[in-house]
């Protein structure tokens, strides 16, 4: 639905307010791609995926009763840093229950097969009706 021509003044002068306030931010949110703020989660990740796997490390090759815990941590790093990564991957890449990333297209037929499937409760009811039906 497009804006009327009030609604399209109004944030003209809002992004022309934002402009003269802080210009790099602004032209930094402008023209950033919002994959590009995934692929950096994904990247800090990654970076936090490695430092744990060293925590780790540390915890179990100096072995004694007070490193066990830095070892444990720094799997709930790993752990934490994978599961991270993975949500950005996937918003990043449009799977999940997020809307796809600007940029990204979806298969014309995939999107339709959804919305004419319905829920997983209308097939079981819709599978139920025709079985009676054949009686």
């Amino acid at each position: 639905m497009p804006l009327s021509e009030h609604e399209q003044r109004l944030l003209d002068q809002i992004e022309q307010a934002l402009y003269a306030e802080d210009p790099k931010w602004a032209n930094t949110v402008r023209i950033s791609d919002p994959r590009s703020h995934y692929k950096r989660r994904l990247v800090k990740a990654s970076i936090g995926f490695a430092l744990g796997v060293v925590i780790m490390m540390v915890g179990v090759v100096l072995s004694g009763s007070a490193l066990i815990p830095l070892g444990v941590g720094g799997f709930v790093v790993m752990l934490a840093a994978c599961l991270w990564g993975l949500s950005s991957w996937k918003k990043m890449n449009g799977f999940g229950d997020s809307a796809p990333a600007s940029g990204t297209a979806v298969p014309p037929g995939k999107q339709a097969r959804r919305s004419n499937r319905g829920s997983f409760m209308e097939r079981m009811e819709e599978r139920w009706r025709r079985r009676h039906d054949e009686r």
